[in-house]
């Protein structure tokens, strides 16, 4: 349980950062992220529902689709940085990223 909550910590800071730095009429602010911030979402939606499901059902299955959804998500959320280091959380960023890798990397399914 404190593995999801650490992982649910990190997704919304994620949406923080983007939604605070990546605005869409401050498109210079991240450069190209802003399309990246939006495809994030989609990342960010199959990542509720695999969350759901899992935590309705938590057969190994459900798991290993949390997991390579999360997996998924980081992978995106990786591609923000410019928009961390433009906002000065590059390092919080960098940080919440590792931690919730390190914690998807714990989650036994």
């Amino acid at each position: 349980m404190f593995q999801k909550a650490k992982l649910f910590t990190f997704t919304l800071f994620v949406i923080l950062v983007s939604t605070a730095s990546c605005k869409k009429d401050n498109v210079s602010a991240c450069g190209d992220n802003w399309i990246f911030a939006t495809q994030i979402n989609n990342e960010a939606m199959a990542l509720s529902q695999a969350a759901s499901a899992f935590g309705q059902d938590p057969t190994p299955a459900n798991c290993q689709a949390y997991k390579n959804a999360y997996q998924d998500y980081i992978d995106a959320a990786r591609d923000l940085e410019n928009c961390a280091r433009q906002v000065g959380q590059l390092n919080e960023y960098n940080a919440a990223l590792n931690e919730a890798q390190a914690s998807l990397d714990n989650l036994q399914c």
